[in-house]
């Protein structure tokens, strides 16, 4: 039996934007903050900023209805893209293969989704997650400036 399941409730960490690969696939790659549980006598949460890539249907979704701060639920995979540039040097990135993608905070009074800029919220008590509302000190992490 194979079992690789990841499941997230995060933000995003900065504006989610739609691309299209050559053959015609739609496709996004966001940074979701993830906070971790707090042990023991912990003073405050800290934060893991997961990689996460979606495609098609569920990238035009993201893209319409989410921006920096959305909160996000995300069900996928764990995968490797390993690699090595032109320059010979090795690269190693691990990141999420999203199979679905749902919002992580309740839908205002009206029946429609939250469009972007419009504020919503939390599902239940999500007070772990309340050191995650103010965006503005982190900045995104992309690709070769990761570091490690």
């Amino acid at each position: 039996m194979v079992l690789n399941k990841v499941f997230l409730w995060g933000r995003l960490t900065a504006d989610p934007e739609l691309r299209q690969t050559q053959s015609g696939k739609l496709c996004t790659k966001v940074n979701v903050a993830v906070p971790r549980r707090k042990y023991g006598n912990e003073a405050e949460t800290k934060t893991d900023f997961i990689s996460v890539q979606v495609w098609n249907k569920s990238a035009e979704f993201l893209c319409k209805y989410f921006s920096k701060g959305s909160a996000v639920m995300v069900i996928g995979s764990i995968q490797n893209n390993n690699y090595t540039d032109k320059n010979g040097v090795k690269h190693y990135e691990c990141c999420i293969l999203a199979d679905d993608v749902q919002f992580g905070e309740s839908k205002p009074s009206s029946s429609a989704p939250a469009a972007k800029g419009e504020s919503v919220q939390p599902v239940g008590n999500n007070s772990e997650f309340s050191g995650l509302d103010d965006f503005s000190d982190y900045e995104e992490i992309i690709g070769e400036e990761l570091p490690y």
